[in-house]
């Protein structure tokens, strides 16, 4: 189905899912943080404890939960 874009360049949450898809998709958030494009949801990479030591770790987070919050 074909979706109607009010804007030439908005994004739409099937975008993301085919960005993501094809790989090597990022997303910039409105708080400078960048996001990773995967085929159904995106990570962010944060710090965070595992078994008690501060590491790096990618959060996972739905497209509907930061779609209003991508700016590029």
């Amino acid at each position: 189905m074909s979706q109607i874009k009010p804007l030439e360049n908005e994004v739409t949450l099937s975008d993301l899912n085919r960005l993501g898809y094809l790989g090597g998709a990022t997303a910039r958030l409105e708080d400078g943080r960048t996001i990773q494009l995967h085929h159904r949801y995106g990570t962010i990479r944060q710090q965070g404890y595992v078994a008690g030591e501060l590491r790096d770790v990618d959060v996972i987070v739905e497209y509907s939960k930061i779609y209003s919050q991508i700016r590029t």
